[in-house]
């Protein structure tokens, strides 16, 4: 009898369709070929200015993210128009209480930033960067997740180095109207640290300066944000002090982007040139 081989087209498509879903079952059988899981994501404020920035490009890049808020400064149609995404879910909830949650990263945003907001409750904002900075390392720590803190220039008080490096200690005042901000952050920084160190816990701290861009607060109080609204309302912008002092002014979009490259990096210390597992995050300029 003889017997003749027919290469049929669908018989190999077939073959090859379960070889691909096998190597997606079984990563580890694959040579050469990694299949990127995407994360899923805690970012707490994410309704905020800088907040749901992140939360856009987060689920630009694929990743699930849980946005926990309470509300306070941040708002509901900064993400209203991720709802409906299954990638996407938004819980109301103050930080300052515990919550349990299953994530592979923390982006940890909460607490108001400007002063009109935090010096509102100076009570609660302090509460909010200790109590809550404690609760969301410890579910870091349950679910052996990264850590990000974002962190302030503030915590160099009324600094007498211009500009300021990560090296510098600062010039702080303990007990002043500010230091609700102030030291809170000085505190969530130690926090950080402390859990690093004792509970080897992977964190990153970015020390924020002054950030601009859609979906700020027009009544915030800070100098950009003073000068759009003085500008729309037609008045003339106020200038403080003599006009020679410098700031730093970052746009929104550049502060996300520098969270997403030291946050992914496993050698921070060698990006930055620095023997500190933090860094400040602005643009120097002078006006």
């Amino acid at each position: 009898m003889k017997y003749e081989v027919v290469h049929c087209p669908s018989v190999l498509i077939i073959i090859a369709t379960l070889f691909f879903h096998l190597l997606l079952l079984q990563p580890s059988l694959s040579v050469g070929f990694k299949i990127k899981k995407p994360k899923r994501i805690l970012v707490t404020g994410g309704a905020g200015f800088v907040g749901s920035h992140l939360v856009d490009r987060l689920i630009q890049r694929g990743d699930s993210v849980i946005v926990v808020d309470n509300f306070f400064t941040g708002r509901k149609e900064n993400v209203m128009h991720h709802l409906g995404n299954p990638k996407f879910e938004l819980i109301r909830h103050d930080i300052v209480e515990p919550i349990l949650l299953e994530v592979d990263q923390i982006y940890h945003l909460a607490c108001p930033a400007s002063p009109v907001h935090y010096k509102f409750n100076p009570v609660k904002t302090i509460k909010t960067n200790v109590v809550g900075t404690l609760n969301m390392l410890g579910l870091a720590k349950r679910v052996g997740a990264r850590f990000l803190l974002t962190s302030t220039s503030e915590v160099y008080g009324d600094p007498l180095q211009h500009p300021q490096a990560e090296t510098y200690w600062g010039n702080v005042n303990p007990i002043g109207v500010r230091s609700c901000y102030d030291e809170g952050k000085r505190t969530a920084e130690t926090l950080t640290m402390d859990y690093h160190r004792s509970a080897g816990i992977e964190v990153r701290i970015a020390r924020i300066f002054n950030t601009h861009g859609p979906r700020m607060c027009i009544d915030d109080g800070r100098v950009v944000s003073n000068f759009v609204a003085q500008a729309l309302r037609k008045e003339p912008l106020t200038v403080y002090g003599d006009g020679k002092q410098t700031r730093s002014f970052q746009y929104v979009s550049d502060l996300v982007f520098i969270f997403h490259i030291i946050y992914k990096m496993e050698n921070l210390m060698e990006c930055w040139k620095t023997t500190l597992p933090y860094t400040n995050i602005f643009h120097f300029v002078s006006y």
